[in-house]
C-alpha cells in the first residue's frame, strides 16, 4: 500500500492556509482505508537532510487533530490544512519538501509519499 496522491494547493501563497490531499491506494489501486491510522504526520522541510525536529512545519493528528479531515479516511483519503500561522514563516520561491506518514502501531506499517512545493508572496503587500 502506498500514498497514490500528495497534494498541496496551486501556488499555495504565505500567511495562508494551505490545504494538503492526501490519496491512498493499495497495489491494485483499491482504496487503503487510513481511518484505523495510530497516527499521520504531515512534515515540511526545505532541507531533506534535516531531522523532523528541524523541519519548517510539522503537524500530526495528536497534536494537531484540528487540520487534519479525517471524514473521508476509510475510502482513503485525508485532508490537512497547514494553518496560516504556520505558513507566515516560510520564504517565498524556495523548494520545500512536503511528506506524509501514516504509522499503525499493531503492525508498523508505514506510507510515505513526498512532493516539492513553493509558495508565493501576495502581489500587493498593504492592508489598510
Amino acid at each position: 500500500m502506498a500514498i497514490e496522491k500528495i497534494q498541496a494547493q496551486s501556488s499555495p501563497v504565505i500567511g495562508e492556509d494551505v490545504p494538503v490531499y492526501i490519496e491512498a491506494k493499495d497495489y491494485r489501486g483499491n482504496p487503503y482505508d487510513l481511518s484505523g491510522t495510530d497516527k499521520i504526520y504531515l512534515t515540511v522541510k526545505s532541507d531533506l537532510a534535516a531531522t523532523d525536529g528541524g523541519a519548517e512545519i510539522q503537524l500530526d493528528t495528536t497534536s494537531d487533530a484540528g487540520q487534519f479531515d479525517l471524514t473521508r479516511a476509510s475510502a482513503g483519503k485525508v485532508t490537512i490544512t497547514i494553518p496560516d500561522t504556520d505558513t507566515d514563516g516560510l520564504d517565498a520561491d524556495t523548494v520545500y519538501f512536503l511528506d506524509v506518514k501514516a504509522i499503525w502501531s499493531s503492525d508498523i506499517k508505514y506510507i510515505i509519499r513526498a512532493a516539492e512545493v513553493r509558495f508565493k508572496e501576495w502581489v500587493t503587500n498593504s492592508n489598510s
